[in-house]
């Protein structure tokens, strides 16, 4: 199922809707992070699915639109998006491709259901997105 990803250098962002992602199979060197919210839904159910296979997955929510405006899609009229959109936040060193990259095949990153706070924080001196067992 993964071997199209491995001549290519790829991060899967899993997610419920359209096609939903099987979490009876996982890759945790593509698969680093899950969707908990975008203008469809939130899906807090599958974010509790995926941790309880003890899976290690950083948190996204984005705007799922069409209108190219990442982070400013509003609820419409249609059926399937209904809510305020969602955003990710990168702990990057720089903004840039590359940096932002970085974060996110690292964990480095956070989501919220829209509102744009800033997070960081440490337990016992490891960053989000380390491991702390």
């Amino acid at each position: 199922m993964y071997e199209k990803h491995d001549s290519v250098k790829a991060l899967i962002n899993l997610h419920v809707g359209g096609f939903t992602s099987n979490l009876n199979f996982h890759n945790p060197e593509l698969e680093k992070m899950i969707e908990v919210h975008s203008s469809h839904a939130t899906s807090r159910w599958f974010i509790e699915d995926a941790f309880n296979k003890i899976y290690q997955l950083g948190i996204t929510a984005r705007s799922d639109g069409v209108s190219g405006r990442h982070g400013l899609e509003h609820p419409v009229r249609k059926q399937t998006r209904n809510l305020t959109n969602g955003i990710t936040a990168s702990l990057a060193k720089k903004f840039d491709k590359k940096n932002i990259w970085d974060a996110l095949g690292n964990r480095l990153f956070y989501a919220t259901t829209g509102e744009r706070i800033l997070l960081d924080f440490k337990i016992n001196s490891k960053f989000m997105g380390e491991s702390i067992s």
